[in-house]
C-alpha cells in the first residue's frame, strides 16, 4: 500500500483523461510518461529515495507530476506556501538535508525553474528506471500545516496515512469513474493534495484544475458548466458569496453537481440551508486536521436526507469529547474532539519529538477542537480550543458562536473574533470584517453589528472594537490566521496599537 504502486498502475486507464484546465487535457497515460520522464531526471541530478523535493508554487498540472515523481522515486515532497516570506522558506528549507527547490521566484540558491520541469515532462523519450522498494510506513510528505495559531509545524505523513485516507474519501462519497471532480486550493493543503492528487488514481476519473489565483463564485460557476463538474470542495466564503449574489448565478451553472462538500466547522447551519434552498445542491460537511490525513468525521450522500445541521459521523475511527480533567463529558457538552484510528496518523511533526508526544498521547491523537456529541453519534466542531477566552466578567467565550452570528449580516462576507486588552486591562472582544462592498458610513455599520450580536447573545459577548480589512491571511487551506490578524491592529501584550 504504497503511492508508488498506484502511480505505475495509471496505465491501466489509458487514454481516459485526468487533469483537465484551461491551458491541456492530460490522459492518466500522458501524466505517467510526463511523472516517468521527471523522475528520471531527478534520478540523474543525484535525488535518491529520502530525499526531498521542495516546490513554491501555486498549484498546476506541473506540480502534481512533481508530486507524482517525489513517489516514484521514494523522495520527500515537501510543497511550500507561495506567500511566504523568503525568510521563512530558507529557515525550512535549511532543516533538511539532500534536497532540491522548484520555484519560479528566485532565491539565492540552487533553484529548478517550472519552465525546465515542462520542457523535461514533455520530452517523450520515454526513459526506463528501477525504482526503489518503498514500505507503506516511509514518509511520503511533509506538509507545514496550519499557521492559524503561530509558526507552522512540519507534518510527517507516510504513504500509508495518504493512500487509506484517499481511498476512504472516494469510497466515502462514492466517486464513480464518470465523475469530473473540480478541486480548488492549493497543493499544501492536505485536501488538494489526498482528494485532487491521490484519489482519482483509485477510481480513473478526471479532475478538473482550477489554478486560478482569485477565487470568485461566477469564474467557478462558469467552471462547473464548462466541465460538467459532477462534485466539488468550496470553502464556507465562497458558498457566502453564491448565497448574496445568486441572481448573478445562472442556476442551471450548477446542475451537473450531484453534491458539494465544504471542509472544516465554519461554515454556518443558516448559510448552508440558504444555499441548498437557492441552487437546490446538498452540502455535505467533513473534517479531518493534517495530521490525521484531513479526513475523519462527515456527512456523506447516505444523510442527504437529514434535516440536521452538524459537522458528521465518525468514518472509520473512533471520537471522544474530554474535559479540561481529561474525563469524557456528558453528551451535548462541549470539550476537546480526540481521535483514535486504525489509519496511521501522522509520523509528527518534523523536528520537533515535543510537541508530538504532547499531540498524540495513548493512542488518541488530541486535536484541540472545541466539539460536542449528541445521542445519536452526531459531531458539531465549533472551532479551535486556543481561540477561547473569558471576558470582562470570568465568562468563556467562543469566537466562532459570535463569527456565526457577525457572518450573517448582509454586508459581511468574512469575519474574526478574538480578545484584546483594553487600556484598563480588561479583556475586551475584537471583530475583524472583511465586507461584501466598500462601507461608506463605517459607523453606522459597526453599530448595526453590534446590535445583531446584542440581540441573539447579549451584550456580554458583543464585541466592542471593530475594525475593516481588505484581505484577511489565509493559510493554504483558506483558514483566517488570526494570529497575523491580531499582529496588525494589536501589540504583542493585546493593547490596541
Amino acid at each position: 500500500m504504497n503511492i508508488q504502486n498506484l502511480i505505475t498502475d495509471m496505465k491501466s486507464y489509458d487514454s481516459r483523461i485526468l487533469f483537465m484546465s484551461d491551458n491541456q487535457n492530460l490522459s492518466y497515460l500522458d501524466v505517467l510518461n510526463g511523472s516517468l520522464e521527471l523522475s528520471y531526471y531527478f534520478d540523474s541530478i543525484g535525488i535518491k529515495k529520502g530525499d526531498y523535493i521542495v516546490i513554491n508554487r501555486s498549484t498546476s498540472i506541473e506540480t502534481f507530476i512533481i508530486f507524482y515523481a517525489s513517489q516514484l522515486l521514494g523522495a520527500i515532497f515537501v510543497p511550500l506556501h507561495t506567500n511566504w516570506s523568503e525568510k521563512m522558506i530558507k529557515n525550512i528549507i535549511s532543516k533538511l538535508p539532500n534536497y532540491i527547490y522548484i520555484s519560479d521566484t528566485s532565491l539565492d540558491i540552487d533553484i529548478i525553474s517550472i519552465e525546465k520541469i515542462k520542457h523535461i515532462i514533455n520530452n517523450k523519450t520515454f526513459p526506463s528506471i528501477e525504482f526503489p522498494k518503498i514500505s507503506s510506513t516511509e514518509t511520503s510528505t511533509i506538509l507545514f500545516s496550519s499557521g492559524t495559531t503561530g509558526e507552522p509545524k512540519g507534518v510527517v505523513l507516510s504513504h500509508e496515512t495518504l493512500y487509506k485516507k484517499a481511498k476512504l474519501f472516494t469510497k466515502s462519497y462514492s466517486w464513480k469513474e464518470s465523475d469530473i471532480v473540480l478541486m480548488l486550493g492549493e497543493i499544501t493543503s492536505i485536501d488538494r493534495l489526498r482528494t485532487g492528487a491521490i484519489s482519482p488514481l483509485f477510481i480513473g476519473n478526471s479532475m478538473v484544475i482550477y489554478d486560478k489565483k482569485k477565487k470568485f463564485f461566477f469564474d467557478i460557476a462558469n467552471t462547473i458548466r464548462e466541465y460538467s463538474c459532477t462534485i466539488t470542495s468550496m470553502t464556507p466564503t465562497i458558498v457566502k458569496q453564491f448565497n448574496l449574489y445568486s441572481e448573478e448565478v445562472d442556476k442551471d451553472s450548477l446542475k451537473s453537481l450531484k453534491f458539494i462538500t465544504v471542509a472544516g466547522s465554519f461554515l454556518s447551519d443558516d448559510e448552508q440551508d440558504k444555499f441548498q434552498e437557492l441552487f437546490n445542491k446538498k452540502i455535505l460537511r467533513y473534517y479531518g486536521l493534517t495530521e490525521i490525513g484531513g479526513f475523519c468525521v462527515a456527512t456523506t450522500p447516505e444523510d442527504m436526507t437529514s434535516s440536521s445541521n452538524y459537522t458528521g459521523r465518525a468514518i472509520e475511527c473512533e471520537i471522544k469529547i474530554i474535559g479540561d480533567d481529561g474525563i469524557e463529558v456528558p453528551i451535548g457538552k462541549r470539550g476537546e474532539l480526540l481521535i483514535k484510528s486504525p489509519i496511521p496518523f501522522m509520523k509528527g511533526y518534523y523536528n520537533n519529538l515535543e510537541l508530538t508526544d504532547k499531540t498524540i498521547r495513548g493512542g488518541w491523537l488530541h486535536t484541540n477542537d472545541l466539539a460536542s456529541l449528541n445521542k445519536k453519534k452526531e459531531v458539531s466542531v465549533f472551532g479551535r480550543m486556543g481561540d477561547v477566552f473569558k471576558n470582562a466578567y470570568e465568562e468563556l467565550i467562543y469566537p466562532f458562536e459570535i463569527e456565526t452570528i457577525i457572518s450573517k449580516h448582509s454586508l459581511v462576507l468574512e469575519c474574526c473574533v478574538f480578545d484584546y486588552q483594553t487600556k484598563f486591562g480588561i479583556t475586551g472582544i475584537a471583530s475583524i470584517i472583511k465586507p461584501t462592498r466598500v462601507i461608506e458610513n463605517k459607523e453606522e455599520f459597526f453599530r448595526t453589528v453590534k446590535q445583531l450580536v446584542s440581540s441573539e447573545l447579549g451584550t456580554h459577548k458583543t464585541p466592542s472594537f471593530y475594525r475593516l480589512i481588505d484581505e484577511f491571511p489565509k493559510t493554504s487551506s483558506l483558514k483566517i490566521q488570526k494570529h497575523k490578524v491580531k499582529n496588525i491592529f494589536f501589540d504583542e501584550n493585546g493593547y490596541v496599537k
